[in-house]
Formats: C-alpha cells, structure tokens, sequence
C-alpha cells in the first residue's frame, strides 16, 4: 500500500513476521506489531520535551513541533523552571509566525505520573538530572543544543545566536517530526486493517 503526507511517499508492507515495514526514500523501519496494539485506541501521542529551566530551547522545540503536527499533542517542562520566557525567544519564534506569549515555564515534576510515548531531553543537564516517571516512558530521546543563557556579545549579536539557536532545533525537530509521522501513519494502516478483518486486533492481522 502506498499513502502520500505531504509531498511525500510512504510504502507500508505488512509482511509474515506481524511488522509493518515502512521504506522513504529507501530507508526502511520496522515497526512491531505490539507496538501498535499499545496505541491503536490513543487518539493522540503523547510527547514531552524537557530542557534545563524551559525557558528557550525547550520552549522553541515544544512550539514549533505543536505547530506542525496536530496529531500529537506537546508539552514542556525544566528541571529547575524559569519565572518566564525571554523577550528574545518570544521575538525569536514570532518571526516564523509562531506565538509563545502565553507559554509559562513550567516544572518537570508535574508530568511525572503520566504515560508519554516519547520524552526527549534538550539539555545535557535534562538528561543528567531526568527524574524517574513513575508510569511507563515509551521512547527516551536526547538531543542537545546550545544553553542560551550563555549567549555574550552586544544585542545585535546574542539575537543572531538566538536565530542560530531556533533554526538548529526547527532543523532537528523537523526529523523527528517526519518519524512521528511515519508512526501514526502505521496505526492507521493497522487500524484499517483491524477494522477490515474485525478482530479488533486480537488476531495480529
């Protein structure tokens, strides 16, 4: 079977073995069966990304992912939250149309006891200092990026690292997010499936 999301092309394959193999591009993941048994009733994925005080990089990656993908739904947290978000990340993100005035750093504790499909660090200090969840974690990602309270220089300068800042995490986001959807275009696949057979998926069709 072969879907299109966006301009791109998606060949999923369901093959002996209960995977469901999907080739972009000519790159191949496998997905298992089980995998999908555990999301096939969640309308939404659930994913947490956790900087240091969730305050800049945190904020950008939780914006901009929650801006370009509605089918997932995003949240953010530090390990030791900021009061608020700077006017630098706030002018940052506004210039690709993406609003953060209303977002509020928040802390990590609060998300402890959910489920979450997958929590990705941003910090080094995030993944060294990750608390424990006490539900289950379902991928755990870590991708690091400047610490921008480090930023020196005259104005002019620490806004151009800023730019920096937010185009490196648009860029590495943007995979992720391509993956994700890759995901959810298998569910709906099994979905499909399932519902065809009416096992309801009992059966591993």
């Amino acid at each position: 079977m072969c879907r299109n999301i966006g301009k791109k092309y998606y060949l999923i394959i369901k093959d002996k073995y209960h995977y469901l193999r999907i080739v972009l591009n000519k790159r191949t993941i496998l997905i298992e069966n089980s995998f999908i048994d555990t999301v096939i009733n969640k309308e939404h994925m659930q994913v947490l990304i956790v900087g240091t005080k969730n305050s800049a990089r945190s904020q950008m990656a939780h914006a901009w992912l929650a801006s370009n993908n509605d089918e997932i739904e995003v949240y953010s947290a530090g390990i030791t939250p900021d009061k608020e978000i700077p006017n630098e990340v706030i002018a940052t993100m506004k210039e690709i149309n993406i609003d953060l005035s209303n977002h509020k750093p928040r802390s990590i504790n609060e998300y402890l006891d959910q489920k979450w499909d997958i929590v990705i660090s941003v910090s080094d200090e995030a993944r060294d200092q990750m608390p424990v969840f006490s539900k289950k974690v379902r991928h755990k990602l870590h991708k690091s990026f400047l610490d921008s309270s480090l930023f020196t220089g005259t104005t002019e300068e620490k806004v151009g690292k800023y730019l920096l800042l937010r185009d490196e995490i648009v860029e590495s986001f943007n995979s992720l997010n391509e993956a994700i959807l890759m995901e959810i275009e298998a569910k709906k696949y099994a979905q499909e499936s399932h519902h065809q057979c009416g096992c309801g998926g009992s059966c591993g069709c």
